[in-house]
């Protein structure tokens, strides 16, 4: 069984983890044509419906989209009202009047559907949303969300209803030539009343508990004393504030407007490239919620901001359209088959982009929010936002009809880049209030500080696809197949395969857990040598210590430093102690020579303990017991592990050790040097013939003779341990293991004399 942590009970008022779960399902039931329903009533559909069928104007288009978020302030003047009527009583009544402005705009004819009119219904439907949706739906979010599973939910509910989108304007584009008519707008309504139903039926499921939990001192307070306490206390509306006023600024709320008029791209191709916008979206909210959760928000708003400022340029390839002509994908020229793709590659990138940003924003927003102002924070947020939204729309409508229009597009570059007015704001304005909001977004706190926005573009680069839905396999009843998983996890070098390696640390399987551990060293993750230090300090997992002392010290990680020390102590079993010795070595932490010390200087430890601990002191560069250490190598006699400390050694001096490499149980390290030496020219054996011939004889006084030529070319810096291995040497009364090394030193190392820096 895997170890479960002990379950907390929720305070009064909070949801317990089951209607949390059943509150997550049924919102993603009702937001499920979420995006459709926007795109159709007040957003790119609607566009090109009172650009194409109604004649209006950019101006008055953007007076229509930019309007609408203005009624936001309304939300203000129900937010007492809205705990006492209930939040999810409130979702419905809305609901109900969404779909009866969706009903009178689809029987409307259009010859009675003027600027007036028009607007006077969206209006309408604009205030339902707000005092429905817009009033409660952040605070009922945080409600059936938590910290460790939030930027997977909002992905996962955002990827739903942006695929009913791309189904929809997938169907669409195939339907739409080059420009919206009546017809085809109704067809859209239509299925928008469709979706709206839908958004009814689910409203009222959503689980809605009153702020039982907070003491009365805490709660909140009533009337306008409410709204200014949290307009002065409100975390959310610091930073997170001007993040999200940044990123409005930071948008072109009217580029189907700009397609359309600017560049004269066919309504079929506006609508191929918002189907490229929503597939990027749909794709990128596959990955986007795990990277949140794993990296945290601050990594990878960072990356995206990044990445958003490095394509802007593409948007130069966009070339206009002859009015004249009609479009066709069968019989396109170059310039058209450029733009096309240039268009589809923007909506694809843009939208997996601007999807990622979303649910950045969403979880700063969410872990910025405290539970007992939840509502009135959320809405002031949002009205600041709609706002800032609004004036940007209006901004974009006068830009784009009083100052990009009557400028036309100029080609530069022979025919390859084309500039506008709208493309200078896209190319250049864009980019630097990103970067202001990179500059911003730094000085947010890292939730997850092990994480920082290398590790988003290597969680971006490392197959991330595959490594999410890898995790399919955590519950395999093949245990051959969950250690592959394991074992293939480690060597995927991604950030977001942690939380997967550390559920099958916990696998009922002991080869299952010893892979997942294994992986886990080799991810060069603080957060996995958390998740390790947790395991080793655990009394029930000691059959794993050397395991997870192995991949710490792989890890270099230092926290763990003390735990592992105890792991030296006489009485812990000899695999226990030689691994917490060879890692301490790899950790590199100075402060554990005293321990590996004391370890030489017991009688009843064995020979493998003592030379994992000089292999390790060796690590910690402790060359004051340097003569102590050489002397434990010849301690070994005719042990396997001579041969590593001997090439330990010969690193430690600077040394060449290939030929060490050629040792084993059947070579003695003096036939390894001899093997080495016949593989060397000839010109090189002759000059070292007569030491050949006394390692061959085994003379120690002439290779203590060579050690002590060597000596006098090494720098002072080094002479230290040359010096020790001379003084162990010279004590030798026949040939041993530091014999072999000094000669292999005499015979390999590079030939210097000292310099003056040396002196």
């Amino acid at each position: 069984m895997r170890k479960k942590t002990k379950r907390e009970t929720p305070p009064s008022g909070a949801l317990t983890d089951r209607e949390r779960r059943y509150g997550q399902h049924y919102a993603l039931l009702h937001n499920l044509f979420l995006q459709t329903i926007n795109f159709i009533v007040v957003g790119q559909y609607l566009q090109l419906y009172a650009s194409d069928v109604l004649g209006f104007e950019p101006t008055r288009i953007a007076a229509i989209i930019g309007v609408i978020p203005l009624v936001a302030f309304l939300r203000f003047f129900i937010l007492g009202w809205v705990r006492n009527f209930g939040r999810g009583r409130l979702l419905t009544a809305t609901a109900i009047a969404r779909l009866i402005v969706l009903v009178v705009m689809l029987a409307l004819p259009v010859e009675l559907m003027s600027f007036g009119v028009l607007l006077t219904l969206l209006l309408i439907f604009t205030v339902a949303q707000q005092f429905g949706t817009g009033t409660v739906w952040g605070s009922l979010m945080r409600d059936i969300t938590t910290e460790s599973d939030r930027g997977q939910f909002f992905a996962r509910m955002r990827f739903s209803f942006t695929a009913v989108n791309a189904a929809t304007l997938l169907v669409f584009s195939l339907v739409i030539t080059t420009e919206m008519t009546p017809n085809t707008y109704k067809a859209l309504l239509g299925l928008a009343i469709i979706g709206q139903l839908n958004t009814l039926i689910w409203a009222s499921k959503i689980p809605d508990k009153p702020d039982d939990g907070i003491s009365p001192e805490r709660r909140p307070i009533g009337g306008y004393k409410r709204f200014i306490i949290t307009l002065r206390t409100s975390p959310l509306l610091r930073l997170p504030l001007v993040i999200s006023v940044l990123i409005q600024l930071s948008l072109m709320p009217l580029m189907a407007v700009y397609l359309r008029t600017m560049l004269n791209v066919p309504a079929q191709l506006v609508s191929f490239y918002l189907l490229s916008t929503t597939l990027g979206a749909a794709l990128g909210f596959l990955i986007w919620g795990r990277i949140a959760d794993t990296l945290g928000f601050r990594p990878m708003l960072s990356g995206l901001l990044v990445l958003s400022v490095a394509v802007a340029p593409v948007y130069l390839l966009l070339s206009p359209f002859d009015q004249a002509s009609t479009f066709s994908f069968t019989d396109i020229d170059l310039s058209q088959a450029v733009t096309t793709i240039a268009l589809i590659i923007i909506g694809f990138i843009t939208g997996g982009l601007s999807s990622g940003t979303g649910i950045a924003t969403t979880t700063i927003e969410q872990h910025h929010v405290r539970r007992r102002d939840a509502l009135e924070s959320l809405n002031i947020y949002g009205v600041f936002i709609g706002l800032v939204a609004s004036g940007v729309t209006l901004f974009s409508g006068f830009y784009l009809e009083s100052i990009a229009l009557p400028r036309g597009v100029t080609e530069f570059g022979n025919g390859i880049f084309y500039f506008d007015w709208v493309k200078a704001w896209l190319v250049v304005m864009v980019p630097f209030f990103q970067l202001v909001i990179l500059a911003v977004v730094h000085r947010l706190p890292n939730t997850h500080p092990n994480f920082e926005m290398d590790d988003f573009f290597g969680s971006l680069w490392n197959n991330p696809v595959r490594t999410i839905f890898a995790q399919r396999k955590l519950y395999d009843e093949d245990e051959k197949r969950r250690a592959n998983l394991a074992r293939w996890l480690g060597q995927s070098d991604n950030p977001l395969a942690i939380k997967t390696l550390t559920e099958l640390s916990t696998d009922p399987s002991y080869d299952v857990k010893a892979e997942a551990i294994r992986s886990l060293g080799l991810s060069q993750s603080n957060d996995a040598g958390a998740a390790l230090l947790e395991i080793l300090v655990d009394k029930e997992r000691i059959h794993l210590v050397d395991h997870v002392a192995w991949a710490l010290g792989e890890l270099r990680y230092k926290p763990a430093v003390p735990a592992i020390r105890k792991g030296l102590a006489p009485g812990v079993p000899n695999r226990i102690r030689a691994m917490a010795a060879r890692a301490l070595g790899r950790i590199g932490d100075p402060v554990a020579i005293p321990d590996l010390f004391s370890v030489l200087g017991e009688p009843e430890a064995s020979l493998h303990i003592k030379s994992s601990c000089v292999r390790a002191l060796i690590s910690l560069n402790a060359r004051d017991h340097a003569p102590i250490l050489f002397q434990e190598l010849d301690n070994l006699g005719t042990r396997n592990e001579r041969f590593e400390l001997v090439a330990a050694f010969g690193e430690w001096m600077k040394t060449p050790i290939e030929w060490v490499l050629r040792a084993n149980t059947k070579i003695t390290l003096t036939q390894a040097l001899e093997i080495r030496a016949e593989e060397m020219p000839s010109i090189w054996a002759k000059t070292r013939g007569a030491l050949l011939d006394s390692i061959s004889a085994h003379d120690l006084e002439a290779l203590h003779r060579a050690v002590r030529v060597e000596i006098d070319l090494r720098p002072d810096r080094d002479r230290d341990l040359y010096e020790s291995l001379a003084g162990v040497v010279g004590k030798r009364t026949k040939w041993a293991a530091t014999c072999s090394l000094a000669a292999g030193i005499a015979l390999f190392a590079p030939i210097r004399k000292p310099s003056k820096s040396d002196q």
